[in-house]
């Protein structure tokens, strides 16, 4: 509360209602203001649940001015994805007719989940539809598991549901144990419904599909956009970029093979690049070519980007989205041990933090070795191996100037540092555009629809000059 001039208090709400959501700290208040701001809410009310085993997720229930029309939630879900960061939606918004509330002004969960019952019966008989085969059966339990749902209809959404990236990973890897389908987690962009799962294995089984090459948008009369994976691989968070992206032209996502054994790994940006650019010209075998990628994607961007050139092709648009050039790990946590003090709890967290990374090392190198012998690696433990050779092939990648002009989108209070760093190396010109946001935020909403408009503008530019 707080005093204001006119010598009223006024309640601005409880400091302690912060929770971590994925690792990431979120304000249930302003998830709050932020439903009460889109059109027919009155009242919203948004709670953290932990699920059987721990895992924490936002709980919204929301009280409509007048009766809700069918489409009702996804337009909320739509307004709060170009209001709030991923991390803070929330992955179920339930109907109420009020907001009951205990003595000490809470929410009065109980009885929330009393009064949504009825509406969210409603809502499954209207939207549910029961499997109508043996493979939507198998994966609709998949989904069931994986996302603790005990009620999916087979046009349910994945992330609609709540699905995270994470959860995808998980989904894929039973799909591969339990039915023999190896398929790309990105899978779930083209199939997002356990309906259009099942006929997309349907029409791919036995096909010669490309693991790398990866199809976001078909449709569109322009050149190509390639977008390439960040160090976590997985070319899925460009989905919030794409949504957004109004430039008239088919989409491709380039990400690494999957770790199963049978693919080539390769382990220099250099022989990364190589295999991209091949992947590339099967799909457009002449330019102009138009690439971005975010982090160090834009590293590998940058790399494919010069292999072109080199081939005598045209590279129109080079976008780098916070692309640090550079090693920029941390220093030695043992020279910072002791200025900290041996005896200090900071020493005791610090040496904590630094032995369970060397025990990730241990791992990694492991995983390492299955991939030399050919062995396949854990569909969760992915991207946490690709992670780390990638930092290592980071680290020894020596960039060379680039005869073209280059895009820099830059994260928040970082362009004089990018400027310093690529300048140099843009022998066509360097244009830094900056995002009020952090490295992690910028291709997620609601820094997503910015970055998409940066995008467009840019993009056009670029066809116009060609």
């Amino acid at each position: 509360m707080q005093l204001r001039e006119d010598g009223l208090v006024e309640i601005t709400g409880r400091k302690d209602r912060q929770v971590k959501i994925g690792g990431l700290q979120v304000n249930p208040r302003e998830v709050e203001d932020a439903l009460c701001r889109c059109s027919n809410v009155a009242e919203a009310a948004v709670v953290a649940r932990n699920d059987d085993e721990g895992v924490t997720a936002l709980v919204a229930y929301v009280v409509p001015i007048r009766p809700a029309a069918a489409s009702f939630l996804a337009d909320l879900k739509a307004a709060i994805a170009s209001q709030l960061p991923r991390h803070s939606h929330p992955a179920h918004i339930h109907l109420v007719s009020k907001i009951p509330l205990l003595p000490n002004f809470k929410p009065d969960v109980a009885a929330l989940e009393t009064l949504a019952a009825p509406f969210k019966d409603e809502a499954r008989r209207a939207a549910f539809r029961a499997p109508s085969d043996d493979r939507e059966r198998e994966l609709l339990a998949i989904w069931q598991e994986v996302l603790k749902l005990p009620t999916i209809g087979v046009d349910d959404d994945f992330f609609e549901l709540g699905g995270t990236s994470l959860q995808a990973l998980m989904v894929f890897a039973r799909i591969e144990t339990r039915l023999g389908y190896s398929l790309s987690p990105t899978t779930i962009m083209q199939a997002p419904t356990v309906a259009r799962l099942a006929e997309f294995i349907r029409a791919t089984t036995g096909a010669a599909a490309s693991q790398s090459l990866v199809p976001l948008r078909t449709s569109g009369t322009g050149s190509p956009l390639f977008l390439v994976h960040n160090l976590y691989c997985f070319v899925v968070y460009y989905r919030h970029l794409l949504s957004a992206l109004k430039s008239d032209r088919p989409v491709f996502g380039l990400q690494p093979p999957p770790l199963d054994g049978k693919h080539r790994i390769v382990r220099t940006i250099e022989e990364m690049a190589a295999d991209y650019v091949r992947q590339i010209r099967r799909v457009q075998p002449h330019g102009p070519y138009f690439l971005a990628g975010h982090s160090f994607g834009g590293r590998v961007s940058f790399e494919i980007a010069q292999q072109l050139v080199g081939e005598g092709e045209r590279v129109s648009f080079l976008g780098l989205i916070d692309t640090i050039l550079g090693d920029e790990g941390p220093p030695g946590w043992v020279s910072k041990a002791m200025q900290i003090g041996r005896h200090s709890q900071g020493f005791q967290d610090l040496l904590f933090r630094e032995t369970r990374l060397v025990r990730s090392i241990i791992r990694m190198r492991q995983f390492d070795l299955w991939v030399r012998q050919g062995r396949p690696v854990p569909y969760e433990r992915q991207p946490d191996y690709y992670n780390w050779l990638y930092i290592r092939a980071n680290r020894v990648h020596r960039a060379t100037p680039y005869p073209g002009h280059i895009t820099m989108f830059s994260s928040v209070g970082n362009s004089a540092r990018q400027r310093a760093h690529w300048a140099p190396l843009a022998r066509g010109g360097l244009t830094v555009l900056e995002m009020p946001a952090d490295h992690d935020n910028m291709v997620l909403p609601p820094h997503s629809k910015l970055l998409a408009e940066y995008f467009d503008a840019c993009l056009d530019t670029a066809v116009r000059g060609e």
